[in-house]
């Protein structure tokens, strides 16, 4: 079957445009341009002729071989030429889509803990203040204690910040509104410790804290934050030395009578942490004559790979073996 004008089995896409002539007027000038031999051109709703009613030969204008009178409403109608070439088979489209099947990195997108931010990764290590052009980001805060200043909430349109701190406890500022979440009343300072991670957002007034995550600071509802042990375990360190339960503690060394290294599994953050250590001799607390005082040996050096803990008998001061020992590692 044959077609007037282009066939509909190329042409996918139609771009009109309609003119008033004025008296005389032969030059037209369609505002998308056209492709060669894919251009209509209609007078007053008829059909005109390509070749005998008008030329069309540069792609960008027409002209029409007899002079239009005044009013005349001149229309052309471009076609984009869509052919069966211009699609893709099944199996290119799958050579090179893209599968999400678990944390993916993807041009301009992220993939953080399973779930995705856009923007990138920002390290700051002093005080500094943060623009609009880092909505959406990853902060990671490092190296020192210092203010972080957010941008100001009323201008962020609803924009987001993930704000991690991976150094000493820090500070972030509201330039302007408060912060709201699980610091009970609003403060227009709050504290981000160690290893506290912040999901925050703004409403247009104040910066909320969506969410926060903690590793060796567990979440509280008001501040000071509530902090976790680092490492912790519960022993008998009598004949060969056993460990009952533990956590972040690979072993432990039985270095002579009422002396034991417990050996971490992942090194504590610096030589600056608190220990807590309880024993007994014969596996029972409170019993006269039988509770143990429990120490942190000086070794000459404390590391963050192990601690030295040691037990004594209290009315004799003598290092004694002990049925249970329990000590907690905090920083």
């Amino acid at each position: 079957m044959s077609y007037i004008g282009n066939s509909p089995g190329v042409a996918s896409q139609r771009i009109v445009n309609s003119f008033t002539a004025t008296q005389g007027q032969t030059l037209f000038t369609p505002s998308s341009g056209y492709s060669l031999g894919y251009l209509d051109i209609y007078l007053n709703g008829a059909k005109l002729v390509n070749g005998q009613d008008y030329t069309a030969s540069n792609g960008t204008t027409f002209t029409l071989t007899q002079a239009a009178a005044l009013n005349d409403v001149v229309e052309s109608v471009a076609y984009i030429p869509r052919g069966l070439s211009d699609g893709y088979l099944k199996s290119e489209v799958d050579a090179f889509a893209v599968k999400l099947t678990g944390d993916q990195t993807i041009a301009g997108v992220k993939a953080l803990n399973g779930g995705f931010y856009n923007g990138a990764q920002t390290i700051i290590a002093s005080a500094t203040t943060l623009s609009n052009t880092n909505l959406g980001g990853f902060i990671e805060l490092v190296s020192n204690s210092f203010t972080l200043t957010l941008p100001n909430p009323a201008l962020c349109n609803g924009g987001g910040l993930t704000i991690w701190n991976n150094g000493p406890a820090c500070t972030l500022a509201a330039p302007s509104g408060n912060f709201y979440g699980p610091f009970g009343n609003s403060a227009a300072t709050i504290p981000i410790p160690n290893q506290v991670t912040y999901n925050l957002r703004s409403d247009g007034y104040n910066w909320i804290i969506v969410n926060s995550q903690s590793v060796g600071a567990n979440s509280a509802s008001s501040a000071p934050p509530v902090y976790g042990a680092r490492a912790w375990v519960n022993f008998n360190g009598t004949g060969t030395v056993a460990i009952r339960a533990s956590g972040n503690v690979s072993s432990i060394t039985d270095l002579g009578t009422g002396r034991y290294q417990v050996n971490f599994t992942t090194a504590l953050p610096d030589a600056n942490y608190a220990v807590n250590i309880v024993s007994a001799i014969d596996g029972t607390y409170g019993v006269s004559g039988q509770i143990k005082s429990a120490q942190v040996e000086n070794t000459g050096t404390i590391l963050t790979t192990s601690c030295v803990i040691g037990a004594a008998v209290t009315n004799t001061t003598a290092s004694v073996d002990s049925a249970v020992m329990c000590a907690s590692f905090f920083r």
